[in-house]
């Protein structure tokens, strides 16, 4: 089970570093704000940085007796780059004219949020953040206007008791506001001198400025013994004939540089994979993860503390800990609730214009097929079959506006009957697997956008796997488990715990059979046909679901699909989250290869090569149909 959780795993990482590998582009910054969710892109400069900021570079190291050449001169570059750093925040903290923050550079803003934030207030609590009134005038000023010098906020904290002035250890002649505000200005640089972090935020201004270059970076990578000494590679480097970009590319590609690494997004994800029958849990993985084995009996204090400042934050579970809306795969929930409270009926068909207007006008939502550059783009008329199949918004839309209507048919945006069938699947509580989970979040408003699984909907991908596991033996709620069977210290079972059934819901066969088909329809229309090939190859059916969530427009899309395989008597029943993965697609492949892992499709070598190669060849920048 170990080494399928692992493989499971694998699976995922190598989809991540394809998704990076596919979004990454050779620059130093990209516009990620103007053009959408489906445009973001990963500049190589942010992989520069992150190989400093997530520790994958030892910084120390680089003024070890030991160093190589190339990091004595990086070293070198480093002091003479932190001591103008540093003389320009002593000028900032001691001048008479000190520079209001909107006036700073970018650096010496980041330099001066990082006292402020990160040392003083996070690192040390020196400013207590809880005495701060977050209505005051100046405070204001600095957080909000930037009209104010970092001298004049700290001035102004230490005069209003914000400072924490027992954290400076001073001695009884500190007494005077400008003495104590020049002891805390002592204080800070003699704390920047020896923070880490500080240094590497330094490092990441010596990489935008080009005093420490792509090609050096990847150099290092080899001298510090993070990648495998490779002759071809680091001469080809050395010599110019191969460029940081594509080395970097071709490190990803190979997992010797993988996303729990570099710590960008995407960087994580989850997989949860139960049995329909009696809501076992078969795996529950989260990426990136650790080696339990090095914190167990004598822990391994500094791998602890590695993982503990890690950015990617390997302790916190994806699979239980993470909520994020659903987005399409809730249109289940929808489906299920039209039906059954009369709003809809199976056969009849709602024509999608690709925009719905009913509740704002002014504001519609769009369906995913609807260009809104071309001003065209719709369905047509969908059943709830085919708009399963295609995932069509305009069609949930338009059952999320029934269902959000009082006794008199007005639309009110009451949320009680679309609320009631989310409970019914199970999104009324925790998933009822034993480690720490977050509680679910039903909407609370807005029954058109709930419909299709946005609004203010948020789910764990553990709360998604018993949803599905519900779907995939129509209608059984399970409380999912961990727990097989409990046995003594010889291996003798003492207990085999029966399955705890959270709720049933009666549905008429032909909607279930509706439901079915159309998430069956989804796996070999929807995306381009994804596991059509698992059809036709191997006469392997499997049913699923699609969902894209967007959370901000200047973040890349969360990638989720939902399903069950065989379709025809289904032996697992999966959710698969991707954060920030930019297509349901790419999420629907991990699936895929999993279901082909797991059945004995392929041969697991070709699933698992140990590169991101075959996701590569799949996975895609844009939006899916979802």
């Amino acid at each position: 089970v170990d080494a399928q959780i692992q493989d499971h795993r694998g699976i995922l990482e190598s989809y991540i570093a394809a998704i990076v590998y596919q979004n990454m582009v050779d620059a130093k910054e990209v516009d990620n704000e103007s053009g959408g969710s489906d445009e973001i892109r990963i500049p190589v400069y942010e992989v520069y940085y992150a190989l400093f900021e997530n520790q994958i570079l030892d910084v120390e190291h680089l003024s070890s007796d030991d160093a190589s050449d190339l990091e004595k001169q990086v070293y070198q570059a480093f002091l003479s780059k932190e001591e103008n750093v540093f003389s320009e925040i002593r000028s900032e903290l001691t001048s008479d004219t000190p520079t209001a923050y909107q006036d700073l550079t970018n650096e010496m803003k980041a330099y001066s949020s990082y006292i402020v934030n990160d040392m003083l207030a996070e690192g040390t609590g020196i400013l207590d953040t809880d005495a701060i009134d977050k209505n005051d005038e100046t405070y204001k000023a600095w957080r909000e206007d930037e009209t104010i010098s970092l001298k004049e906020f700290l001035t102004y904290a230490i005069s209003k008791d914000w400072i924490d002035i027992g954290k400076l250890q001073l001695d009884s002649e500190y007494l005077a506001s400008d003495e104590i505000y020049n002891a805390l200005a002592d204080y800070i640089f003699d704390y920047l001198k020896t923070d880490d972090a500080f240094t590497r935020q330094v490092y990441k201004y010596m990489i935008e400025e080009e005093q420490l270059s792509g090609r050096d970076i990847c150099l290092l990578l080899f001298d510090q013994g993070i990648l495998e000494k490779n002759d071809d590679d680091y001469t080809a480097l050395a010599s110019g004939t191969m460029g940081a970009y594509d080395f970097i590319r071709s490190k990803i590609y190979k997992l010797e540089l993988t996303p729990a690494q570099l710590a960008l997004e995407p960087c994580s994800g989850s997989v949860v994979i139960t049995d329909p029958d009696n809501g076992n849990v078969l795996a529950c993985v989260t990426y990136p993860s650790y080696d339990n084995n090095l914190l167990a009996n004598t822990m391994d204090s500094k791998y602890y503390e590695k993982l503990r400042t890690d950015k990617s934050s390997p302790f916190y579970n994806r699979a239980t800990q993470e909520v994020t809306a659903p987005g399409s795969t809730f249109k289940l929930v929808t489906a299920t609730a039209g039906v059954m409270e009369n709003k809809i009926s199976i056969y009849d068909t709602i024509t999608c214009t690709g925009k719905f207007d009913l509740v704002e006008k002014d504001n519609p939502i769009n369906c995913w097929i609807y260009s809104a550059a071309d001003g065209w783009g719709s369905h047509g008329p969908e059943t709830l079959e085919t708009a399963i199949r295609d995932s069509c918004n305009f069609y949930f839309n338009t059952v999320g506006y029934y269902l959000g209507q009082n006794e008199n048919g007005e639309y009110v945006g009451d949320m009680t009957l679309l609320n009631k069938y989310a409970e019914m699947y199970g999104f009324d509580s925790t998933s009822g697997i034993e480690i720490s989970e977050m509680d679910p979040q039903i909407a609370t408003a807005d029954p058109t956008r709930a419909a299709m699984g946005q609004s203010n909907n948020a789910f764990t991908t553990s709360q998604l796997a018993r949803y599905v596991t519900t779907l995939a033996n129509s209608g059984t709620c399970y409380d999912l488990t961990l727990l097989d069977k409990i046995t003594d210290a010889s291996g003798n079972t003492q207990e085999e715990p029966d399955p705890v059934v959270h709720n049933r819901l009666e549905l008429p066969q032909d909607l279930w059979t509706t439901i079915h088909a159309g998430m069956h329809d989804v796996t070999i229309n929807n995306g381009n046909g994804i596991f059509a090939n698992l059809q036709t190859q191997y006469n392997f059916n499997a049913a699923g679901k699609t969902g894209t969530a967007q959370q901000r427009t200047d973040k890349a899309n969360h990638a989720l699909f939902i399903g069950y395989a065989p379709y025809e008597n289904p032996e697992i029943s999966m959710a698969v989250r991707i954060t920030n993965g930019y297509s349901s697609r790419n999420a629907a492949l991990v699936a895929k290869d999993i279901m082909c892992y797991y059945f004995n499709l392929k041969d697991k070598d070709t699933i698992i090569d140990g590169t991101a190669g075959n996701a590569i060849q799949n996975v895609t920048k844009g939006s899916s149909q979802d």
